[in-house]
């Protein structure tokens, strides 16, 4: 499946249909199940961007009827290339040669922005899963060293090392299934509480199940991975099981294996603390970016005028000024202002080829951005040179006002107030000479598709001066007086103040807008700082086990220490010593795998680099911290030990 959008504008309905009949005439050849026309992405797209995330070099290598995976017959159409060709001619016959189709995998149009978030989920579960194997690995080979006199005992009585190794095999299937089954009603359970939280923009999540596949796959990987981490202690243990050492002992090597998986735990586990650090700081950062407005009084909601009703300019222009006319005179509410394009949507992008008198720009663009009413006022955005807008600019001299990225771009070291910039001849409209506007005002720059993305050079305009009559769409905003969502009923009414046939889009505060931006990077903070959670805890458990393995198999040699005069701190001081050298190895080891993918991290990253130090050092040094102070307690215990039994053991 694919989605069709218009590359700059909205595309006439005529023009829609005669695509779309071209779609099913040859949708039999192609094997696509279906073609339809869809109101609401195939006249209601945006344009610009969608142009430039596919790129026309790419067209020719969609494959499948569409240029979609999901219909894809062998490629006996070139879809997406017949597509863009067929549009070209289309709009060369019906006059505007602005008006094109692309298309895109809709898969790609569903999961792109939230991708590298996945990514990196994945990324976290699969550090937790290592970790979670070198822990339970290292458990076992503890377990099975503490059985070396029973499995001495099979073995005098004509158990063979076969028969041992699949006792032992035996029970880690046991052990995987068991947590295998419990995984899958954990991961039930967390699916519907993710359901239930509608603020967390995972595509797709509401049709997200655990279906036979995935919990087939669940329980494959939990048996494989308990098959593989108990084999090797099982393997280990087993050749000591003799009848000619009836009372074995673990030696030497547990040891130096039980060190390598303490390492290996301690690795993965700093490796999610330091993920966590670099993606708080990058929320923090976005958190405190400005957005160039005052988001906490305003409400909004999108409209789209019917082109049965709203065809020409006059009567979307009438349409327009009578909503914002009607919402501003309502109770509680203080302004109120159209605008097509507003912030913080992502959405309604109008974007044109820029001309500037006097001068000779390099591939010069910037988006347009028509309004109605005081929109500055409305929106608080602030005015840092020339005039705001006056009620009698919709009517007299075409003027314009431009924000800062602008001057910056074009204008740098000049006069902005002044200069007369326009659209190239028939991309805006039908006109055959460039419309120039003359600039009053400079505004200051908003957040208008994301936090993550630089403001782009932009031009704002009355409505009423517009040169094409396709642009019948817009946002309604009102600064209120009270709390915002108590004045939806006030945008109701305006609309209906025109014509009840007009359609309302989502009514939505300008606040949780605002907030709404930041919810992709606040769930994956909270998900991997999850994961990190569950890595700490599971890392502190294996450093403890560790430790009072060692306390116990250098009992020993520790009461001989003190028996030899050594402190009880000096004693525990030789089980810490080794410990902390571990520690610090895999620490070393963790920050050097978040290195390692730091490119790829920079990616999902704002206002740090992959590299911080304070983000990875200081998880390295909590953790070690921390881990230092959990392997105090069995190395602590073991210095109370009689030294009386300590000598005569063994």
């Amino acid at each position: 499946r694919v989605a069709v959008f218009p590359d700059c504008c909205l595309v006439d309905r005529r023009q829609a249909i005669q695509i779309v009949e071209l779609l099913q005439v040859r949708r039999v050849e192609a094997g696509v199940g279906k073609v339809s026309l869809e109101e609401g992405r195939l006249l209601r797209g945006e344009a610009n961007d969608v142009a430039q995330a596919i790129q026309r070099p790419r067209l020719d290598g969609l494959r499948g009827g569409l240029g979609g995976d999901a219909v894809e017959q062998g490629g006996r159409l070139h879809g997406a290339l017949e597509l863009a060709q067929r549009s070209a001619q289309l709009a060369e016959q019906n006059g505007t040669p602005h008006k094109l189709l692309s298309a895109v995998p809709l898969r790609d149009l569903l999961v792109q922005s939230a991708r590298d978030g996945l990514w990196a989920l994945l990324g976290a579960v699969s550090l937790l899963l290592l970790l979670a194997i070198a822990n339970v690995s290292a458990l076992m080979l503890v377990q099975v060293s503490r059985r070396q006199q029973e499995l001495a005992v099979r073995s005098a009585l004509g158990a063979n090392h076969g028969r041992l190794l699949q006792l032992l095999l035996g029970e880690g299937l046991l052990l995987g299934l068991a947590g295998g089954v419990l995984g899958l009603a954990l991961a039930e359970g967390l699916v519907t509480l993710f359901q239930a939280q509608a603020a967390w923009p995972i595509p797709r999540l509401a049709s997200a199940r655990i279906d036979a596949g995935s919990a087939a796959v669940a329980i494959a990987l939990s048996l494989a991975s308990v098959l593989l981490l108990s084999a090797w202690p099982a393997w280990r243990a087993t050749p000591k099981a003799s009848p000619n050492h009836p009372r074995s002992t673990p030696g030497r090597g547990d040891q130096r294996a039980l060190g390598c998986l303490m390492v290996v735990e301690i690795a993965l586990a700093c490796s999610l603390l330091g993920a966590v650090g670099l993606l708080l700081r990058s929320y923090q950062s976005l958190s405190e970016l400005p957005l160039g407005f005052d988001p906490d009084p305003l409400i909004s909601a999108d409209i789209v005028l019917p082109e049965a009703n709203y065809s020409k300019q006059p009567a979307q222009s009438r349409a327009f000024t009578q909503m914002v006319a009607h919402l501003r005179a309502r109770p509680g509410v203080a302004q109120a202002a159209m605008v097509v394009g507003p912030p913080l949507s992502g959405s309604q992008r109008i974007g044109h080829d820029l001309l500037i008198d006097g001068l000779t720009l390099d591939q010069g663009n910037a988006r347009y951005r028509p309004f109605v009413g005081d929109y500055f006022g409305t929106i608080g955005l602030p005015l840092l040179k020339g005039r705001g807008y006056a009620e009698s600019d919709s009517q007299g001299e075409r003027v314009a006002w431009v924000n800062q990225r602008f001057v910056d771009r074009y204008l740098p070291g000049l006069e902005p107030i002044g200069q007369r910039i326009a659209w190239p001849a028939g991309q805006a409209g039908p006109s055959k000479q460039p419309l120039w506007m003359t600039v009053v005002g400079v505004v200051a720059d908003v957040r208008s598709d994301n936090l993550r993305a630089d403001e782009v050079p932009a031009v704002y305009a009355p409505y009423l001066q517009r040169e094409a009559s396709w642009i019948r769409f817009g946002t309604l905003i009102a600064r209120t007086q009270g709390t915002p969502m108590d004045q939806a009923p006030a945008l109701r009414s305006a609309l209906a103040s025109s014509d009840g046939s007009v359609a309302i889009g989502e009514i939505s505060a300008l606040k949780e807008r605002s907030e709404q931006v930041l919810a992709q990077d606040r769930v994956l903070l909270q998900l991997v700082g999850g994961f990190a959670a569950l890595a700490l805890v599971l890392g502190l458990q294996g450093v403890a086990g560790v430790v009072a393995f060692a306390a116990q198999q250098r009992r020993r040699e520790l009461g001989l220490r003190m028996a030899l005069g050594a402190t009880a701190t000096a004693a525990v001081a030789v089980l810490l010593r080794q410990t902390l050298l571990q520690l610090a190895l895999g620490a070393a080891i963790g920050i050097g795998l978040v290195l390692g993918v730091g490119q790829w991290l920079s990616t999902i990253l704002y206002g740090v680099e992959a590299s911080d130090p304070i983000s990875l050092i200081g998880a390295a040094a909590l953790l070690v911290s921390v881990a230092l102070l959990v392997a105090a307690w069995p190395a602590w215990r073991a210095r109370g030990q009689d030294l009386t039994q300590v000598l005569r053991a063994d």
